[in-house]
Order: structure tokens, then sequence, then C-alpha cells
């Protein structure tokens, strides 16, 4: 028996594990996926060249964690592509612009802020928003 990984060739991203017969090792791979052996979990890991990887750290940054209602609150060094999901007394989902962006909430409360771009880990930060 063989431990697997399968994984997205054009991405690296993680899509399976598990185990199977070694010779049935090449055959748990489809059309733009690759297979190497080794089990690596999908929150942890991506394939880069070929190899194993652990994600990175999320590079997205803010310079506070409370605001008030109404205030436009900035996060910093948001890289293309990231998606953010807020949940608290509102809920959004969205695609936010590369390098700096805002979300402004016009509810008091507090919500959870889950941010996610491939390769780097998801990061969700807590924000406080006041009321005005």
């Amino acid at each position: 028996m063989k431990q697997y990984t399968v994984y997205e060739t054009a991405t690296g991203r993680v899509l399976q594990h598990g185990s199977c017969p070694d010779i049935d090792f090449t055959r748990q791979a489809r059309t733009g996926q690759a297979v190497l052996e080794g089990i690596y979990g999908d929150e942890e890991y991506y394939v880069s060249a070929g190899s194993p990887t652990l994600r990175p750290e999320s590079p997205i940054t803010s310079a506070t964690l409370t605001v008030s209602e109404g205030v436009a609150w900035e996060l910093n060094n948001i890289p293309a592509g990231t998606s953010a999901r807020v949940k608290g007394p509102a809920f959004l989902e969205g695609v936010l612009n590369p390098g700096t962006d805002t979300i402004t909430f016009d509810v008091a409360g507090t919500y959870s802020v889950q941010l996610s771009t491939f390769p780097y880990l998801d990061k969700t930060l807590e924000v406080t928003v006041n009321a005005a």
C-alpha cells in the first residue's frame, strides 16, 4: 500500500489524500492533476514544483481591530484574488482589491472576518464595531 496526495498541477492546491495498492498509485490523478507519495493535508500544504510545501502565513494586516459604525476599516498588503467573508450582526462576502482596501460596517457589534487567498493560510480577524 502507498499513501498518496492528489493536487492540481496548475495551482498546486491539494485535492485529496489517502492510501491505495501500489499498482493503483498513478491512477489516483485525473486530467490536470498529479499524484505524489505521502499524506499532505490541504489546510497546511500545497505543491510547488512537485514538492509538498507548507502554506505561508497571510501577509494581510490592519492597524486596528476596533472602528466606529460607518467608519471604513482598512486592510493592507492584500494579495490579488483575496476573498473576504464577514460574519456578525451583518453578513458580507466579496473579493478585496489588491494592496489596500476597506470594509465599512453600518451596525455595531463584533464581526469575524475570514480572509482567503491561495496558497496563503486563511486568516481570521475579529473586528469590534462601536456605536457611533
